[in-house]
Parts: structure tokens; sequence; C-alpha cells
């Protein structure tokens, strides 16, 4: 594929990654070597392309730590060692964990990714907006499928969407392949493409009917459950 200049301008040259690398991570990459998110985590399924992804990541400036962990090469990545060493620390007592309680771990784990101060308070006290409802304010701007996993909180959701959008203009703006590469069909990555870009455009003006406190939020959830019954 062929690299924008800014890419190239910028010596981000992710083509060694293609292969191992799943396109939804490569994003993530990208934020860490622009200093904007502290760290992210790879995963790799074959040796030898751990082996390639590694010597990739690291040409590009970054701080990699990898351990072979269930069958997986597991990447710790970062600008700086210590936070790559930490990621790779904390992964298998979440995966221990998951699904049970939130602990630090999970607390620690969102501070290494960059999410919103808010956003990780609200998942460690269970304050999130419903995923239903979640997905309903992010289409209202324009966008689906978002590729930021953290969980939108009740009281703070604008702030954190506002860092969201920061991402999106980034990698709109130095690295648009990668926004393609997530969606294999052109049809589906354009249209993926468009929404993002009404995101940007549309954050934080230009709001349609979002809720602006929990109480709204909580009544459309509601109303999305009740929906939800009337169709089954």
């Amino acid at each position: 594929m062929e690299l924008s200049p800014k890419i190239l301008e910028n010596k981000i040259d992710f083509v060694p990654l293609l292969e191992g690398v799943e396109p939804d991570v490569l994003p993530n990459i990208f934020l860490v070597i622009k200093g904007l998110k502290p760290a992210t985590e790879v995963i790799i399924k074959e040796k030898d392309q751990a082996r390639i992804v590694k010597e990739s990541l690291t040409q590009l400036g970054l701080q990699v730590v990898g351990q072979e962990w269930s069958g997986q090469y597991v990447f710790g990545v970062s600008l700086d060692r210590n936070k790559a060493e930490e990621v790779l620390r904390i992964l298998p007592g979440m995966a221990e964990q998951r699904g049970k309680i939130h602990t630090e771990l999970d607390r620690r784990y969102g501070e290494l990714m960059g999410f919103p101060k808010s956003a990780i308070e609200a998942f460690m006290t269970r304050e999130v907006i419903p995923l239903p409802v979640e997905d309903r304010i992010l289409e209202s701007y324009g966008l689906r499928n978002n590729i930021f996993n953290y969980r939108l909180s009740r009281d703070h959701f604008k702030e954190e969407l506002s860092q969201t959008a920061s991402w999106y203009r980034a990698i709109l703006d130095q690295a648009p392949e990668l926004i393609s590469l997530l969606f294999p069909e052109p049809e589906k990555a354009k249209d993926f493409r468009s929404g993002v870009e009404k995101f940007i455009l549309n954050f934080p003006e230009n709001q349609v009917q979002l809720p602006t406190n929990a109480a709204e939020i909580m009544e459309m959830a509601r109303l999305d459950r009740e929906t939800r019954r009337g169709m089954d």
C-alpha cells in the first residue's frame, strides 16, 4: 500500500506491522508514537511474526517488552520502558479477574491506555452509561464501531468524547490509511471514515439532542429497554 506524505515525513512506517498486528491495534500504536497515549498492548499469534513486529516497533522508537503467554506473544509498548513493563505485568492479573470484580489493576490499565480519568472512575464504580445508550450517543455524532474501547461515564461523557475526537483527528491528519485498514471492504472503510469525519466536525458543536446529565441518560436507557422488549 502507498503511505501518505505525512507518514513518510514523520518516518512512521507501518508496513512491516501489517502482516502480524490486528488493524484495530495500529491506531493505538500511532497514538503512542505521537505521545497521545502512554502505552498500548500488542498480541501476536506466530513466533516468527512476533519477532518481526518487535523489531519494527523498536525501529519506530518504541520501548517493547514481551513474553509468551497462553500460546501467544504479548507486548507492552510505550515510549517509556517502565510503562511498557507495567502493561505486561498487569495483563495476567486482569485476565484472571475478568468479568468478576474491578480492582486497581483495571484502574492502572485504563491510565496506561490513556483513557479519560472520569471514564476510569465510572468504570470502577459501575457508573457508566449503558451500552445501548452509549451506542446511540455515538451514532448521533455519526460514529459507529468506535475503535477506542473505554466506557463513557454518565456525568462527563462529553469531555470524554472530546478526547476521543482528538485521537481520531490526529489519525486522520497524519495516518489516514490506518482508518482504511480497519475494514477490508472499500465501501465499509469509506463509510467509517465519513462517520469519523462527521464526529470530529460536529464535536462539540451542533449536538444532536444529546442528554446533558445522568437522569436523562438513565431515561434513555429505560426507553431503550422498553423498545427492545416490544420487539421480542
